[in-house]
C-alpha cells in the first residue's frame, strides 16, 4: 500500500474536525495535536462532567521519509500524579484523594443543575485517538515504536 503524501493527508486530518465532535485536531508542519473540544460551549459541560481533561494532548509526529508516525500523550492536569496526596490500593487501582474530592463536588453540582446525580457519558482517551489513528492507517502510514 502506498503512503499518502503529507500535503494530501493534512486536509483529511482537518476534515475530522466536524461540528459536534468532542475532539479537535490541529496541524502544524508534520505534527498533529488532538485535544478535547472545550472551546465548544455546547460540549464543554459534558466533557468536564465526563472526565475529559482540559490539558490532555495527543501528539502525533509524522516521518514522511519512512511513512511512519509516533504518538505521545501529554496531560498537565491534576490527574497526572503531580498532586498525589494519598494513594490507596484496591484491586490494583490508585486512588488520588484530590481526584476523589473533585468527583464528589462535581456530582453534587450535577445534582443541583439537573436534579440527578447519575453519571454522564465517560469520555475515554481512545475516543480522541481512534479517528486519527484510523485515518493514518487507512492512508498507508505505519505506527512506529516497540509498543503498538
Amino acid at each position: 500500500m502506498s503512503v499518502t503524501p503529507v500535503h494530501e493527508l493534512m486536509p483529511r486530518v482537518t476534515a475530522l474536525n466536524v461540528p459536534g465532535a468532542p475532539y479537535v485536531y490541529a496541524v502544524e508542519g508534520t505534527t498533529i495535536t488532538g485535544r478535547w473540544n472545550f472551546d465548544d460551549p455546547a460540549l464543554a459541560g459534558s466533557l468536564g462532567d465526563g472526565g475529559a481533561s482540559v490539558n490532555f494532548r495527543y501528539v502525533v509526529t509524522l516521518d514522511p521519509s519512512t511513512g511512519t508516525f509516533r504518538c505521545s500523550e501529554r496531560d498537565a492536569g491534576y490527574n497526572n500524579g503531580a498532586f498525589r496526596a494519598y494513594r490507596g490500593y484496591s484491586r490494583n487501582y490508585n486512588v488520588n484523594l484530590l481526584t476523589l474530592i473533585v468527583a464528589l463536588v462535581r456530582r453534587a453540582e450535577r445534582k443541583r443543575r439537573t436534579g440527578s446525580a447519575a453519571a454522564p457519558h465517560r469520555f475515554r482517551q481512545e475516543e480522541l485517538k481512534a479517528p486519527l489513528r484510523a485515518l493514518l492507517e487507512r492512508s498507508g502510514w505505519r505506527r512506529r515504536g516497540l509498543i503498538r
